[in-house]
This record gives structure tokens, C-alpha cells and sequence, in this order.
């Protein structure tokens, strides 16, 4: 299996390097083949023999802890002095992994049976981590370091162990697939081991902050604190590339690295919402230099180990659906043409968008109204929804001239309102919890449709008109009923006037409505009456007009 190391800090420095910042330098020729070692500190009293008892798997090894410490007699040993003890030889205990945060899907699988993960388990070794497209973990290891691990991610549980009767923890943990974040604590003392492999190999040490994804045939890293080493083996081995906080690589199959790259800058965020009052709850901000992608996820606390929701974008507009009323925290990171993912910005939210608005049937947003007073309707939300409606001649509404609530899904807006632009909102109340405002709609309110006037007789014929706008058309009807159930005809006219044969006599209604040249239709005026008699000798006037 072709591998590649990735080092962090001075983790996998060669033993002899470790021996040479102490007091006693190393047997010689023995450098080469000198094992991981723990320093323990003296203390008053102890011997090799006491030494060896106490951390040895076989206390009788204690001649091995002479010869690495070129100690002349077992029995006289400092308070203070460093005894080397290599770690191959100690006593370990088995450390648990604790499930700080199991959400979505998520499984582990132990002795060949697959069991749903649930927060607050714990995981040892041989146990193998999945998620789904919708999962997200996040493991505490027994030193106090956080892995979380993304969705469609699996990891499996090599080792994890404590040195008895010591600080030192060593775990190992192989990235199968997917992405993963780590934390890792500050090592106190020596022998403490930290390592993520792939089908490359990875360790990390003590403070240090870095992701490692496994895409393809291909792993990733990236640093945002402490420094890592990153070496490959295969075909292209032997190459080296020191990565700094800030900066990331890549490293093939074949062992070729790619040379360190600078990380992209955190998106700015400033001007994202920190209230969401939609059901899409949306940010958008200044694309980053260099991205080609963005990350976004959003969690219930800062420390994200309780991702709910995560998103990718190619644009810097980020969205996410299905989220619960609540205070949230927004993680946002661009992604380089190399996919290495940047440094992330971080922001709280809080999304507040039910009760939802209503739908809005009426009027139209930017439409005209001609009739008085103005109508306004909507849908009905819930059973027993009120609702808080607002009209105003600015869409800041800082000049409200109406404002009301209502148990109704309609509205008509006070009588005497002056003609012009106005705005409206809307917002639902479902006891106290008052939802927010709907988007804002403008209007504009017209004179209403004039009266036609009274028709006038020629002869056998009769006239219609009626006074419009510039670019209008308009529908003209005249019925016998006021219902206009029955129509004695309806004409599509392009000028307010209309010549018709002159019906019999008896009572008629007559009405119309007019097209705007923008496509707007007006209300139909009231039915105006009007009656033809039978003629009268010496005049020729036989139509009485009215109201109905």
C-alpha cells in the first residue's frame, strides 16, 4: 500500500532527537533503531527495578531501561533525573472514545452488526464510524481532543489507549472516506500519540488544528494552527513539504505532494442578516479571491458539535431549508481550485420566520386598484390566526396612514384615502407569538371607472359612451338582470363609445370595465339601468337612464 506522512508538530522527530535535549546522551550506534520513548521524572526514592514493576509489561525488563539510559547502578537514581522507558515495553489500559454529538444519519459498526449511533455513547477500538449525506459527529478522545466527523464520512477506531499510570494517550484512527475535523488538546508530558491515516498516514501532536478530507485517490490537509510535516512515499517519494498554520497540500497515491498553498481568507460576513424571517433562510456576501466553491454549515452552539445543516455553493449565496425557530451560529469557508478549504467566518443568526406571513391574493404587488375603498385579501393561516395589516406611503413605513388587526382574511382599507403609491405588510399573530412581516407590496390607487353615460337613440339604433384613459380597452355588457346572468351582447371595445342596433323595449344594465395598456384589468363599474319604452307620438327621446 502506497502511503504518505503527514507529521504535526514533533510527534515522529527521531527518538535520539528527543534523547538529546536531556541529560543523558544515547547508547552509541543505537540511534537508528531507538524506540518511541516516555521521560518519566524521578522521584526520591525509586530504582529501575521500582520503575520497571510499576510501568513494565514484564517487570523484569528493567536491564532494557539501563541499557537506553546508560544508567551504571539500577539502585541510584536521582530525584528529578528523566528515565527513558520505551513505550513498546509499558503497561496500557484501553481508552474509550466518547460520542459528544450523533445527529442524522449515522451508524457504527462493532463485530460485524451496524447499530445507530446516539449522543452521550462511547466508541473503542475495531468500531467503524458512518455517516449519511445528513450526518455529523463529533468524538471527544480520552486526552480531551475533538474530532468531528462530516457527513458521508467513514472512519474506523484503530487504537485507543492510556499508558497506566500516566497522562500519555495514544490513539490512531483511519479515514476510510469523507472529512474530518481535529482538534487536538496540548500533550502534557511525553508518549502521548495522536495519528488520523488514510491510505496515506497522517499524525497530528499537541495543539494543533487541522482537517483532513479523503477525496478520491487523493488526501487533503489543511492547517489552521501548529505546523505539520508532510511527506509521501510510492513512486515519488522522498519529497517533503513543511505546512504552516494557514497553509494546505495534497498528497497522491503515488507520493507526489503538492507544494503548499496559502489558504483562502474567511468570507466576510458582516453584512449578512443576523435575522432570518424566512422559511429559506439565505446569506449572501463578497466572493472570496480564488474560490471556486463555498462550505457552509450551521450549528445550534459556537464549538459546531451540533451541525443541523450544511451546504455547498458554487456562488457566495448560501441557503438552507427545514430549520426549527431558533438561534443558530453560521460557519462559511471558500473552497481553491485544488479543493482545499479555507479559513472559516463565523457568525450567529437567529431565525424567526413563523407564524408564517399569509399568501397574499390581493392586490397585486406594484397592480392598481380603482375601486373605493381599496380591497385587500389573503389566505388563512392555522384555526385561529389574527392578523396585523399595515398600509403606508413609504415602503420604510414610517408614514403609516392605516394600520388594524383582524380576525378576517380580508380587508377594505379606509374610504377617503388619497389617490397615489402607497405600501402595504402583513403579519401573522397566533396568541403572543406575533410572526414577522410579510415582504412589502406597493400599490397604486386610481380613480375608479367612470359612470357611463346615458345612452343616447338615433333612429334605430342606440349609442354608448363612456370617458377612458390613453392606451385602454375595455369590455362592454348589457343584460337584462343585474346579475348579468343573461347577456343581451359583450363587446371587446379599443374606444370608449359603442353603436348597437336598438334593442325592444323594456329594462336593461349596462356596464363595463377597462384594460389597462400594461395589461391590468379594472373592477366593472356598478350596473347602470336603463329602460327603452314603447314610442310616443311627437318625441323622439324613449331611453330613461338610472341607477340600479
Amino acid at each position: 500500500m502506497k502511503r504518505f506522512v503527514l507529521t504535526l508538530g514533533l510527534a515522529l522527530l527521531p527518538a535520539c532527537s528527543l534523547m538529546a535535549q536531556t541529560a543523558r546522551p544515547p547508547a552509541p550506534n543505537s540511534a537508528a533503531a531507538q524506540p518511541e520513548m516516555y521521560e518519566y521524572h524521578a522521584n526520591l526514592g525509586d530504582t529501575l527495578t521500582s520503575i520497571s514493576a510499576r510501568y513494565l509489561e514484564r517487570g523484569t525488563n528493567w536491564p532494557q531501561l539501563m541499557k537506553y539510559n546508560k544508567i551504571a547502578d539500577p539502585n541510584r537514581i536521582a530525584p528529578g533525573e528523566i528515565v527513558r522507558i520505551p513505550i513498546e515495553l509499558m503497561k496500557r489500559d484501553l481508552a474509550a472514545l466518547a460520542l459528544v454529538t450523533a445527529r442524522g444519519e449515522a451508524q457504527v459498526r462493532r463485530n460485524g452488526a451496524a447499530t445507530p449511533l446516539q449522543s452521550g455513547g462511547a466508541l473503542q477500538a475495531g468500531d467503524e464510524v458512518q455517516t449519511g449525506k445528513d450526518g455529523y459527529v463529533v468524538i471527544r478522545l480520552a486526552d480531551g481532543s475533538v474530532l468531528r466527523l462530516q457527513a458521508d464520512s467513514r472512519l474506523v477506531v484503530e487504537s485507543s489507549e492510556k499508558l497506566r499510570d500516566t497522562d500519555a494517550v495514544r490513539s490512531i484512527l483511519r479515514l476510510v472516506t469523507g472529512r474530518i475535523e481535529s482538534l487536538v488538546s496540548k500533550f502534557r508530558g511525553s508518549g502521548n500519540r495522536f495519528e488520523i491515516t488514510t491510505q496515506q498516514a497522517v499524525t497530528g501532536v499537541r495543539g494543533t488544528d487541522f482537517r483532513v478530507a479523503v477525496e478520491g485517490e487523493a488526501t487533503a490537509s489543511e492547517v489552521l494552527e501548529g505546523k505539520v510535516d508532510f511527506a509521501g512515499n510510492g513512486a515519488a517519494a522522498g519529497k517533503n513539504a513543511q505546512l504552516g498554520a494557514g497553509f494546505g497540500s495534497k498528497a497522491s497515491n503515488d507520493g507526489r505532494l503538492l507544494p503548499p498553498v496559502q489558504l483562502l481568507d474567511a468570507p466576510a460576513l458582516n453584512a449578512a442578516s443576523t435575522l432570518q424571517e424566512r422559511l429559506v433562510v439565505r446569506f449572501e456576501f463578497p466572493a472570496v479571491e480564488r474560490a471556486v466553491k463555498y462550505r457552509a454549515q450551521v450549528s445550534r452552539d459556537a464549538e459546531f458539535f451540533n451541525v443541523v445543516a450544511e451546504a455547498t455553493s458554487d456562488t457566495p449565496n448560501i441557503r438552507f431549508a427545514g430549520l426549527d425557530d431558533s438561534p443558530y451560529f453560521l460557519r462559511v469557508r471558500g473552497i481553491d481550485a485544488n479543493g482545499l478549504e479555507g479559513r472559516d467566518a463565523l457568525r450567529p443568526f437567529t431565525l424567526k420566520a413563523r407564524p408564517e406571513p399569509p399568501l397574499i391574493s390581493a392586490p397585486a404587488d406594484r397592480g392598481k386598484v380603482r375601486a373605493s375603498p381599496a380591497e385587500f385579501t389573503w389566505a388563512a393561516v392555522g384555526n385561529n390566526a389574527k392578523y396585523r395589516v399595515q398600509i403606508a406611503r413609504d415602503a420604510a413605513f414610517t408614514q403609516v396612514v392605516h394600520e388594524t388587526e383582524t380576525a378576517e382574511t380580508k380587508l377594505a382599507a379606509p374610504a377617503g384615502l388619497p389617490l397615489g403609491e402607497y405600501h402595504w405588510r402583513i403579519r401573522t399573530l397566533e396568541g403572543a407569538d406575533i410572526g414577522p412581516w410579510s415582504d412589502v407590496r406597493n400599490f397604486r390607487l386610481l380613480p375608479p371607472p367612470a359612470v357611463p353615460e346615458p345612452p343616447q337613440l338615433d333612429g334605430n339604433r342606440i349609442k354608448f359612451s363612456w370617458s377612458g384613459e390613453p392606451g385602454q380597452t375595455f369590455v362592454f355588457q348589457v343584460s337584462r338582470d343585474p346579475k348579468f346572468g343573461t347577456l343581451l351582447y359583450e363587446e371587446k371595445l379599443t374606444a370608449p363609445a359603442l353603436d348597437k342596433p336598438k334593442p325592444r323595449s323594456g329594462t336593461y344594465y349596462m356596464r363595463y370595465r377597462a384594460i389597462d395598456s400594461d395589461g391590468f384589468e379594472g373592477p366593472f363599474t356598478a350596473p347602470q339601468r336603463f329602460t327603452i319604452d314603447l314610442p310616443k307620438v311627437g318625441n323622439s327621446s324613449n331611453v330613461f337612464s338610472g341607477d340600479e
